[in-house]
């Protein structure tokens, strides 16, 4: 059992990581959604997503290709022959694209950012930071490295709190957010860059390998974009046809919603570099184990969740924003979480493809879920509003889901997580009719009633016996980190 308790002290850290930096934006929420204009607001969150998708492109899918195939390597010739080839191309190609953005700053600070060249500029410039960042921090997943993975999210997450908030507190508005994540960024990017280069030591890349890695990582990038078409892209086209405006209005209700990614981040961290250990010596009984392991603490965490989000979302959005925002953008919140939950099931399952280098099957299936997303976008906003796109969401994850569900070979034991979830929905709805009674309201009673209801709904599990005893040894291992 002692590699599991140590799987489940690594997910417990990367968990609390998680609930920490989803933290961090709950907390810059009522700084920004009280001291800029809602328009600004909006344009804040469109350069958010465009920061998220350029290094996508410029990464070359390398990052994940490190996790995959340098995981075992013990050899330190091997380990900097790999990084350094994989670091300079990047690089080179974050450089160039980089470039690019800077000269047609112009045009997209008119699209984008209603006018302002100054923050398609700083965009430009972050590129070159986002990029390598991603490469470094690889390299922590890749040699489970997972307190120092842990400890530089959580960092650059509350420098940019304490950037922003010293900026925007003197007066310069917009410029104040993107000049402190730039600040922020490029301070992490550094620190770890020198951390990495003096554990393996300096040396150039010869490239030896460059090919296979290419060949792994490429077919992942059309995947990843088409990801990112399904979970961002809906802010671009409500900006096109409603307005930066609404964007602000949609961002604070997705971005509750979407706290149920806090669960299955650390799976998404994990699993790649303990699954390939595992599968690459025949062990498959083992790596049924640690999906089915994986799923039922997801499951056991998300599903009340989504219940106590979409109930609770309103009251938590007039304390983090303002009755205006929470007004508009309450009724988000319960369609992004049930998106999530699925995107979670998702992200568990679709680790088979990774070990079996399928990384293809990922690719096509994402674009399906791009095309379908965006049409349905197209059709859906100018009639539904900011509600069409949350529904689109949910639509393209649940597809996503389904068909790795079927496809996949028997990973996970279906008939014990059935009867686990419908135990989780009964506790859940017992916990719901809770809430609904006692209508909570402010921070005290939300906080109050939140952590009355987890204790009720574990108790509840516990009673109807939803854990084996090697499962609540496993999860006790994770709160005993």
């Amino acid at each position: 059992m002692t590699k599991y308790v140590l799987f489940a002290h690594r997910i417990g850290l990367i968990g609390i990581t998680e609930i920490l930096v989803g933290l961090s934006g709950i907390i810059l929420l009522p700084i920004l959604t009280k001291n800029l204009a809602i328009e600004e607001y909006g344009t804040w969150l469109l350069f958010l997503v465009t920061a998220s998708l350029i290094p996508m492109l410029t990464n070359l899918g390398l990052p994940n290709t490190m996790v995959r195939f340098l995981a075992g390597a013990r050899d330190r010739t091997t380990i900097q022959d790999g990084f350094f080839s994989i670091l300079e191309i990047v690089i080179l190609s974050s450089g160039i694209m980089s470039i690019g953005l800077f000269i047609a700053a112009e045009p997209i600070g008119n699209i984008l950012f209603e006018g302002n060249i100054f923050i398609a500029q700083i965009l430009a410039v972050s590129i070159i930071i986002l990029s390598p960042q991603a490469v470094f921090l690889a390299f922590f997943r890749t040699f489970q490295e997972i307190k120092r993975h842990s400890f530089f999210l959580f960092l650059k997450e509350y420098l940019k709190i304490a950037f922003i908030s010293a900026l925007i507190f003197n007066g310069y508005g917009i410029l104040s957010v993107v000049l402190g994540f730039f600040i922020a960024e490029s301070f992490v990017t550094i620190i770890i860059g020198i951390i990495v280069i003096r554990t393996i030591g300096f040396k150039r890349g010869k490239f030896v390998n460059i090919k296979e890695y290419l060949g792994y990582g490429l077919p992942t990038v059309p995947g990843g974009l088409s990801a990112w078409v399904v979970n961002t892209s809906d802010r671009y086209l409500i900006g096109f046809f409603l307005g930066n405006a609404s964007v602000g209005y949609y961002g604070p209700g997705y971005s509750l919603g979407s706290l149920i990614r806090t669960f299955f981040s650390p799976l998404a961290v994990l699993l790649p570099a303990v699954l390939s250990k595992e599968y690459d010596v025949g062990k498959q009984g083992e790596v049924k184990r640690y999906f089915n392991f994986s799923l039922k603490y997801f499951l056991a965490v998300a599903i009340p969740s989504v219940f106590g989000l979409s109930l609770l979302a309103k009251p938590i959005l007039v304390v983090l924003s303002t009755p205006e925002i929470a007004a508009r953008s309450y009724y988000i919140t319960s369609i992004v979480a049930m998106s999530f939950l699925l995107l979670g099931m998702y992200t568990i399952l679709m680790h088979f493809y990774i070990l079996d280098k399928n990384t293809l099957f990922i690719g096509r299936l994402w674009i399906l879920a791009a095309i379908a997303n965006f049409g349905l976008n197209l059709l859906f906003i100018p009639y539904y509003g900011i509600i069409g796109a949350a529904i689109t969401t949910l639509i393209a994850y649940a597809f996503a889901f389904a068909a790795v569900e079927y496809y996949s070979p028997k990973l996970v034991d279906s008939r014990n997580i059935g009867i686990f979830i419908a135990k989780s929905l009964f506790a859940s709805l017992l916990i719901s009719g809770i809430i609904v009674l006692t209508k909570p309201e402010g921070l005290l009673q939300i906080s109050g009633i939140v952590l009355a209801s987890a204790a009720i709904y574990f108790i509840i599990i516990f009673l109807l016996k939803g854990f084996s005893k090697e499962e609540i040894a496993f999860f006790k291992s994770i709160i005993a980190i």
